[in-house]
């Protein structure tokens, strides 16, 4: 994310902003970029800013490295546990053992990590709100 927005209240360091261009939603055919999403950030580097300024937004560096690294950590991380288990899973059961069965338990829980960190990224659940990086 990196997007220029407006100031529109003052909270301390919370500042209520209304997007005004998100350089991440450029090819989307959503259209909610013209809207103008209304959402709040933090004033850290205690910009001088006023209502009506125009900002630059972004997440911290560390926080988009970590957004990164769960979003390939957490799946690969979550087959190789369905891989080890999987023949333990499948001896309780009864269920006979082949490298095709396993196969199939691995990619299922590959798929639904995938899915479910995928559509945790298209909601409004974030770890920490963005920051003010510069004035326009």
């Amino acid at each position: 994310m990196h997007n220029i927005a407006k100031v529109q209240k003052i909270e301390g360091k919370k500042i209520k902003v209304v997007t005004l261009l998100s350089l991440s939603c450029i090819s989307c055919q959503a259209k909610c970029n013209k809207h103008g999403k209304i959402f709040y950030v933090l004033n850290n580097k205690n910009f001088p800013i006023t209502e009506g300024t125009l900002i630059k937004i972004d997440y911290p560096k560390g926080m988009k490295i970590l957004q990164g690294l769960l979003a390939f950590l957490i799946p690969i991380i979550l087959t190789l546990f369905a891989v080890i288990f999987s023949q333990n899973f499948l001896t309780r059961t009864n269920t006979p053992i082949t490298d095709s069965i396993k196969f199939t338990i691995a990619l299922s829980v590959l798929l639904i990590s995938q899915i479910t960190i995928f559509i945790l990224s298209r909601t409004d659940f974030h770890l920490s709100k963005p920051e003010i990086i510069g004035l326009l």
